[in-house]
């Protein structure tokens, strides 16, 4: 199970998109989600997921984060098994 904190902006149907593990593809994803509704300047400081080239999710890491690498994020889901 991987748990995340995320600030998503719904898209022009009212829909938020959430990207999904790689190794949690090609199956069904139980999720379970709390919304809050966050004021602009809220958002300052966090990651933001926008709408990329082809219509694709991107996270966007706030300024001076680390760099998010491919061992980076399978150590930070290791950590939370």
């Amino acid at each position: 199970m991987s748990t995340i904190t995320a600030i998503l902006e719904p898209d022009s149907e009212g829909c938020l998109h959430l990207p999904v593990p790689e190794e949690m593809r090609g199956g069904k994803v139980k999720v379970v989600a709390s919304l809050e509704a966050i004021g602009p300047g809220e958002a300052a400081g966090h990651a933001n997921l926008i709408r990329g080239e082809f219509g694709r999710a991107v996270l966007v890491a706030p300024p001076g984060a680390p760099p998010m690498t491919a061992e980076r994020i399978k150590a930070i889901l290791d950590e939370e098994e």
